[in-house]
């Protein structure tokens, strides 16, 4: 009995010993199986969440890119899911959304469209087919752009009441609606020639329109070119007989989409040359390129691929300054007996006169200032700047700016307008 009790003991431990290494494992596979799961989950949780965050931030791209006023306020809860916020999932067409893959296998797919403006747009309403909204330079001349007070006044009682801002010169729009726009720019006039042998007149803007697809609450940004001031006969020096005009200023119109220093122009009409003793300015034109101007072997050439014009014989006397291109001005002159080129993005200043020659200022919108007795025209503002001239036994007349068109049925047209530039937005459909 003794033997069997204590044989029934060993059996009945190992026994146990066993049931309890089972058990033991059990739960080491079931704790394992329960770490493998949470960590399974946590990676497929911040894998949906990563791939939302990259969502998010192409939506966030895109909306900047197309100038858009959505806040993207989009969420990820483990509980709860997606929270798409103002980001709507649209399955029909419309061309401007952004449709984009992310993820880790490219199978989560956003897609952000403009709020429902229906028929009626923002704010009480889009215009109807046929509304125009006239941009002017509010009255303001010279060098420097108008101030918010001259276009609230300007526009008052107009559709463009209360509708405009400006900084620097520069009035901004906002898309009521979503449509087809036919947007017409049109350059400034450059300077006449006022001295004894009078009758020369500053070269005339150019004329450039397009049809526009534009998006509601895009902000559109305008300059609007002021015409070049006249060659005087009342300076210090009462001989500035021969003191030439300046340059007109460019008419731009274009958004901004990327901050300052990417702006995306849309159109642009060029500014005319100024004119001087011996030659009418020369026209604005309609192709990019910007024109020479004429002084025989003194002439400037125009600006090529958005580059302000050149100087005339640059060491000769009395030299103009050339206009401003879209992507570049030039400023160089030797002393303040010359023109000062004009400015480009993002001022539109046009450039400062000869001394004795105190009205000949280029024209807000890039145009170049005339120099004083005997001097060079100021060349005009545009996509590409208009060469400035240089006395050289001779007088000689400003290059004219050129111009851009990004629209489809366009209409073009060099040397139309007298006078200072403007915009005109037609409402399509």
């Amino acid at each position: 009995m003794i033997v069997a009790n204590k044989y029934n003991r060993g059996w009945m431990m190992s026994l146990f010993a066993v049931v309890m290494i089972l058990i033991l494992a059990v739960i080491i596979m079931s704790i394992s199986t329960r770490v493998t799961l949470s960590l399974n989950r946590g990676a497929d949780s911040y894998s949906e969440r990563q791939a939302y965050w990259n969502a998010q931030s192409a939506v966030s791209v895109w909306t900047t890119a197309q100038n858009l006023p959505l806040d993207i306020t989009t969420t990820y809860d483990s509980d709860t899911g997606w929270d798409t916020g103002e980001i709507e999932i649209d399955p029909t067409e419309n061309k401007n959304e952004g449709i984009g893959r992310t993820g880790p296998d490219s199978n989560i797919v956003w897609r952000v469209k403009l709020p429902d403006q229906g028929s009626g747009g923002q704010s009480g309403g889009g215009a109807d087919p046929g509304t125009e909204y006239t941009f002017t330079n509010c009255g303001a001349t010279g060098k420097n752009g108008p101030h918010q007070a001259n276009c609230d006044s300007e526009y008052s009682s107009t559709t463009l009441d209360g509708s405009v801002e400006v900084s620097s010169g520069i009035q901004s729009w906002t898309v009521l609606s979503n449509g087809t726009y036919t947007i017409k720019a049109v350059g400034a006039e450059g300077g006449i020639h006022g001295g004894d042998n009078g009758g020369f007149i500053g070269g005339k803007g150019a004329s450039m329109q397009g049809e526009f697809s534009l998006i509601s609450g895009q902000v559109i940004q305008i300059v609007v070119g002021q015409e070049g001031g006249s060659g005087s006969t009342s300076g210090v020096d009462q001989n500035e007989n021969n003191a030439g005009g300046a340059g007109g200023g460019g008419t731009f119109v274009f958004y901004n989409n990327y901050g300052e220093g990417n702006a995306m122009p849309l159109i642009a009409a060029g500014g005319g040359g100024g004119a001087e003793s011996d030659n009418n300015g020369v026209d604005a034109v309609t192709s990019t390129s910007g024109t020479a101007s004429i002084a025989g072997t003194s002439a400037g050439a125009g600006g090529v691929n958005g580059a302000h014009g050149a100087i005339g014989g640059a060491y000769w006397s009395y030299h103009g300054g050339p206009g401003a291109g879209w992507k570049s001005r030039n400023t160089f002159r030797s002393t303040t007996d010359h023109g000062e080129g004009g400015y480009s993005y993002p001022t539109w200043v046009g450039g400062s006169t000869g001394a004795d020659n105190p009205d000949a200022i280029g024209g807000f919108g890039g145009g170049g200032g005339a120099s004083e007795d005997n001097g060079g025209a100021g060349g005009g503002g545009g996509y590409s700047g208009g060469g400035a001239s240089s006395h050289s036994g001779a007088g000689g007349a400003g290059g004219g700016g050129g111009s851009y068109n990004a629209g489809t049925n366009q209409e073009n047209t060099a040397g139309a307008n007298s006078g200072h530039g403007f915009v005109i937005i037609t409402v399509m459909e």
